[in-house]
């Protein structure tokens, strides 16, 4: 995560569950922080809110959530876009990459995926039948 509170909230979660022995944590960007075709999976719930719609948000999320954790950019995609380049080279051959979207950006995600690479590309739904994960594997 670019964000050391993240970081340092994340380590406290793995800590309290017990797995902060077998978790690495970095306040970097991903391509700073691992080698190219190291890694099994990425997980990531990144900002995807287009910028003009954060002051739109509900203000138990738009006042108390960093402003970073939100903002996605002009069209929402700009974190989404980089982690998905930056995926496709830290990520093993087979490697996976799941990915939280704003629901109407699933198939802009699945595009830029399958362009990149990834194979398997699908989008799964959320508890209220919203397009919400896009995932893939990568195959090199």
């Amino acid at each position: 995560d670019i964000s050391e509170d993240a970081v340092a909230l994340a380590k406290a979660n793995a800590a309290a569950l017990g797995v902060g022995g077998k978790t690495a944590f970095a306040c970097n960007e991903l391509s700073d922080a691992v080698e190219p075709g190291t890694i099994s999976a990425i997980v990531s719930n990144p900002p995807y809110i287009p910028t003009a719609e954060c002051e739109k948000l509900p203000v138990n999320i738009r006042d108390h959530e960093p402003r970073m954790a939100l903002d996605g950019g002009p069209n929402g995609l700009m974190v989404l876009e980089a982690i998905v380049q930056d995926a496709a080279i830290a990520l093993k051959s087979g490697g996976f990459l799941f990915l939280e979207t704003g629901e109407t950006q699933a198939d802009a995600v699945k595009t830029l995926l399958a362009e990149t690479g990834f194979q398997e590309v699908r989008v799964c739904k959320d508890l209220t039948c919203r397009d919400r994960v896009v995932c893939g594997t990568l195959t090199i």
